[in-house]
């Protein structure tokens, strides 16, 4: 029987090399692919760069909430933004009164700041601002930076 199976690899070794040059390449090309997947779910934080001095950012509202007429109902339909709103002058004066803020940057043209970074306790800046804008502190910091969306979208592209 080992002689019949000689003499068949004897007769047949193309087809033998060709199989097992197949099956290393797709082994290559599927170990490289989870590699690469592996590598954008551990991906290192970035530190917040645009208010990186501030302990709290207060960043316009970056969402839309509208209801909509569904049938007899009517549902809260909620959409992302392109450019968060501006914070507004009166607000401006209020983060004022609780400490230092610091401008970097103005919103496309709506001719206020987009964000702003304030030097005051959270409790006090949560306070004052209410509904009006949307806190940030810690690494949530980092969402007022113009490079934080990139990311998000190199990030799926990687993924995707």
């Amino acid at each position: 029987m080992l002689t019949v199976a000689l003499a068949a690899l004897r007769t047949r070794w193309t087809a033998l090399i060709g199989t097992f040059a197949a099956l290393a390449l797709g082994v290559g090309l599927i170990a490289t692919m989870g590699l690469g997947l592996a590598s954008t779910f551990d991906a290192p934080g970035r530190e917040p760069q645009r208010f990186a001095a501030s302990r709290v950012v207060v960043m316009g509202t970056d969402t839309l909430t509208v209801p909509v007429r569904r049938g007899a109902a009517t549902a809260q339909v909620t959409q992302r933004l392109a450019h968060p709103q501006p914070v507004d002058n009166k607000l401006l004066g209020d983060l004022r009164a609780l400490g230092p803020v610091t401008l970097a940057g103005e919103a496309t043209g709506s001719g206020g700041p987009d964000a702003v970074g304030v030097d005051a306790p959270v409790a006090d800046v949560r306070r004052v601002v209410g509904d009006r804008a949307q806190v940030l502190t810690g690494d949530d910091r980092r969402r007022a930076d113009p490079a934080t969306e990139r990311d998000a979208e190199a990030l799926l592209t990687v993924t995707g």
